[in-house]
């Protein structure tokens, strides 16, 4: 997974944090160190269909607007094996 971490994420003085749940089990929690891209890997067991959940802490918002804001993802793919 590739995403880019906001400004507005750091803002609050806690850690942001990101974390991939796959078919019912965590298989990644990365803290994000900086504003930018930030890139996610993680081995996964083979199955029939993925249910990919993604988690993005903390949330932020602005004033001018009514939405709640975390990370903003870019790409999730899955690659076989090599």
């Amino acid at each position: 997974m590739r995403g880019f971490a906001h400004p507005g994420q750091f803002e609050q003085g806690r850690q942001p944090v990101v974390e991939l749940t796959v078919n019912g089990s965590r298989v990644a929690t990365q803290p994000l160190e900086r504003v930018g891209l930030f890139v996610i890997e993680a081995d996964l067991p083979d199955a029939e269909d993925y249910a990919v959940e993604i988690a993005a802490t903390p949330t932020w918002t602005i004033p001018e607007d009514d939405r709640v804001f975390s990370v903003n993802l870019s790409m999730i793919r899955l690659v076989a094996p090599e």
